[in-house]
């Protein structure tokens, strides 16, 4: 977890539900900065269909969390956590709202994020084995190596959940708990 500003609010909620504007709103009536929690408002010149608030609509209120990695960039939770801190080094003391739907960066926010890093040649890899083998050679490889853990994923046909539960069970020796 990451030391709050003086104070922090967080709005969260489902898509087009109006979290922006109300954030923007706040931010205006109280002194806030913005934190965004949106995980695709971190990605330049996507401002069209994520509802990124243009320079105008943010007027004067500092907003963090915007435009940080171009669309062919790879981005995680972890670095979205890294320009969270940053945003609270260059506001100490400022009232911050950390607004955005995306849960697992509010989470990361208010408790941490386990696991470990992946190492690039492990994510290398399993990406070889991928390409290669597609999402059943994928599968064969957890099934052989966890049988009993692999019967628990919560969605073995999404190649990004299987190729990120065998870079954890390289690191850890485990399945990543769901």
């Amino acid at each position: 977890m990451i030391a709050p500003p003086t104070e922090a609010w967080i709005l969260a909620g489902a898509t087009a539900t109006g979290k922006s504007a109300v954030a923007q709103r706040i931010a205006q009536d109280e002194g806030f900065s913005i934190l965004s929690a949106d995980a695709m408002l971190v990605y330049k010149g996507m401002d069209i269909g994520t509802a990124k608030p243009s320079p105008e609509e943010r007027g004067n209120i500092p907003y963090y969390g915007l435009d940080l990695v171009s669309p062919s960039e790879p981005f995680s939770a972890g670095r979205w956590l890294d320009a969270a801190r940053e945003a609270c080094a260059v506001t100490p003391g400022r009232k911050l709202i950390v607004t955005g739907g995306t849960g697992l960066y509010i989470k990361a926010l208010t408790d941490g994020l386990d696991g470990s890093g992946v190492d690039p040649e492990v994510r290398l890899r399993w990406r070889t084995v991928f390409e290669k083998e597609g999402l059943a050679g994928l599968q064969q490889v957890l099934r052989e190596r966890a049988p009993a853990a692999f019967q628990t994923l919560d969605n073995p046909l999404n190649p990004r959940r299987l190729l990120r539960a065998l870079e954890h069970l390289d690191a850890t020796g485990t399945l990543p708990e769901q």
